[in-house]
């Protein structure tokens, strides 16, 4: 979560709530610009700021005033109860940072916005508006591309070639124009709010009642998550709002919806096509929906031993996290598990071809703000007695110290590449290798 900021302003309209994170400039009487910054989906302003890198103490200390804007549902703002929240939060966010601008910064010095993904297109929406309240100087859009088509995308007339790509010419103009094409003035009329929510109408009509299905089960598993927690203090002895604490609000979950495509008819166990090598996901708990017949998920046991998981109809599969572990000091184990592409779990009983493979994970994922000095957990004795093996409470202690003593993102990256090791391989092999060899000298402890 962002922490380099001095004052926390919340501001709400149209069922929109928001929050600016005010980091004041260096130095008197300055007239330098206002920077504000607005973070995209799937995180907080901690895009902005966080431990490795962050632009508010950097252009603080260059005398910028600098506004790190938290957008609706994010960063413990409550979910916007707008009918159309991507539109609205554009006026919203405009207010806001007027309000800033006029009240809390002199009224001088002019803005300067920079956004990153729906962020950045929502600083081109703002930008758009025939009158804003304040001077603005200019604008950044981090990881979003205009185009006239309204699709983002721009035909490619010399694609690269497949495989492993290196730069080998310095022209950074021609390599500018080869990417994004000739530099062109924004339409203005591109970035209304009807083009900013123009993606979602145009993929709710490719497959109807998508999105509201996708939302009714996320709410649904969210209450069962929530429930579920409880009954797990409940089952540690502790009150039931015990490990709460863990949890933002709203609290972030994700949802994966995985496609494993049958592997082809030549292969076999060591050809090297890759499901998802052993693992143990590095949340609370996992509720896992095995949407088709195949088999192939394993777990693995205390012993080391891997037992079929197979699917059960009506049923989820729950995993335990990492972070869970580490919370109860390894009294709930962290489930390893690990997806076989075998060609036989790709075939039913009658040698028929299942297809492909869906798998529907939930993860319910802790707060970003968790640390060991914001966690006040204490397992009663008889509960941390039913651990008698020593080695998963060295790991759980392990895990804790790397999860909660630095930064719970450092620890799902590594489980994110181990878990796909070509993609670690082709990308970090580094830091795979490091994380490997970790692995390897703790089973040989």
């Amino acid at each position: 979560m962002a922490q380099t900021y001095d004052e926390v302003f919340p501001f709400r309209g149209k069922g929109v709530e928001v929050t600016g994170l005010l980091k004041r400039g260096k130095g008197e009487g300055r007239d330098l610009p206002l920077i504000v910054l607005i973070h995209g989906g799937a995180i907080n302003a901690a895009y902005f700021d966080n431990p490795s890198f962050s632009y508010p103490a950097i252009l603080s200390e260059r005398g910028h005033n600098v506004l790190n804007i938290q957008r609706a549902g994010y960063g413990g703002n409550p979910l916007p109860t707008s009918k159309t929240p991507i539109a609205d939060s554009i006026s919203v966010i405009t207010d806001l940072i007027d309000e800033v601008y006029r009240y809390q910064v002199g009224n001088r010095g002019g803005v300067i916005i920079f956004g990153h993904s729906l962020g950045g297109a929502t600083t081109l929406a703002i930008a758009a508006q025939s009158e804003l309240p304040f001077p603005l100087l200019g604008v950044g859009a981090l990881g979003i591309v205009p185009s006239p088509t309204k699709s983002g995308l721009f035909q490619d007339e010399n694609p690269a070639p497949k495989g492993r790509q290196r730069a080998v010419k310095k022209e950074t103009k021609s390599l500018f124009t080869r990417m994004f094409g000739p530099i062109k003035y924004i339409d203005e009329n591109l970035f209304t709010a009807d083009a900013l929510i123009a993606t979602s109408e145009k993929h709710e009509t490719s497959v109807p009642g998508f999105r509201d299905t996708l939302e009714e089960y996320l709410a649904e598993v969210s209450q069962l998550a929530s429930s579920f927690t409880e009954l797990i203090a409940e089952a540690l002895d502790l009150p039931a709002t015990a490990l709460n604490q863990a949890f933002e609000t709203p609290q972030q979950h994700k949802l994966k919806l995985i496609k494993y495509p049958a592997p082809p008819l030549s292969h076999d166990s060591d050809s090297g096509f890759q499901g998802v090598g052993a693992h143990k996901d590095s949340g609370f708990v996992t509720f896992l929906l095995q949407a088709t017949s195949h088999h192939g998920l394993e777990v693995q046991n205390k012993e080391g031993q891997w037992i079929p998981a197979p699917p059960v109809p009506d049923s989820f599969v729950v995993n335990i996290g990492r972070a869970l572990e580490a919370l109860t000091g390894g009294v709930c184990t962290a489930t390893t598990h690990r997806v076989s592409l075998r060609k036989e779990n790709f075939i039913d009983a009658n040698d028929n071809p299942l297809g492909a493979r869906f798998s529907f994970p939930f993860f319910q994922g802790v707060s970003l703000d968790l640390s060991a000095d914001t966690i006040d957990l204490v397992i009663p004795e008889h509960i941390r007695d039913l651990v008698k093996d020593e080695k998963v409470k060295s790991d759980a202690e392990a895990t804790f110290n790397d999860m909660f003593k630095t930064r719970i993102g450092e620890g799902t990256f590594i489980a994110r590449i181990t878990s796909h090791q070509d993609v670690g391989q082709r990308w970090y092999p580094d830091i795979l290798a490091k994380a490997l060899k970790g692995q390897q000298d703790f089973v040989a402890q």
